[in-house]
């Protein structure tokens, strides 16, 4: 039996759809994307597609269980920002979980260090969302903090929010 829907991970133009996690599956490719690889190695099959996702054109129909949106709106234009929050999360069924994280804007030498990492690799002249706004807009629609935690590697910050929506 398939679990269409089970997670839905929206990230960086992408997003990644995980169904009927759990069964073997021989026909892999042989170069799975990055990451699936531990998947592939094990032999399970997860069914992952990777297709690039343009805002503009048809989202993946359905609601899932999981939901989440990684390093992405960081990238978005300021005025768009809020509106895609709020698209991507409008997918989590109730009950679901909706996974949020991305660059933090604070302390200075992180954010600098975010903002200047994004300059050179992607050419662009990111914007942050204040963590405070993404907590407010998830509140806005009815989801529920349920994690918050602040991550700091090497010279990078990032901050990291579960939600609940409620059944």
């Amino acid at each position: 039996m398939r679990k269409e829907g089970y997670f839905w991970d929206f990230s960086r133009g992408q997003y990644h759809q995980w169904t009927d996690v759990g069964s073997i599956r021989p026909d892999l490719p042989s170069k799975p994307p990055h990451s699936c690889r531990s998947e592939h190695a094990l032999g399970i099959e997860s069914t992952l597609r990777f297709p690039r996702l343009d805002l503009t054109e048809p989202w993946p129909s359905g609601l899932f269980r999981v939901v989440s949106m990684i390093d992405v709106l960081h990238h978005v234009d300021r005025s768009q920002q809020k509106a895609l929050f709020q698209k991507v999360a409008e997918r989590v069924k109730p009950g679901g979980l909706f996974l949020y994280k991305d660059m933090a804007n604070g302390p200075f030498l992180p954010a600098a260090m975010n903002r200047l990492h994004d300059l050179v690799l992607a050419r662009q002249w990111i914007s942050y969302v204040p963590i405070a706004e993404a907590d407010r807009w998830a509140e806005e629609m009815g989801l529920v903090r349920e994690h918050a935690e602040e991550i700091s590697r090497l010279w990078y910050r990032h901050e990291l929010r579960l939600y609940r929506k409620p059944a």
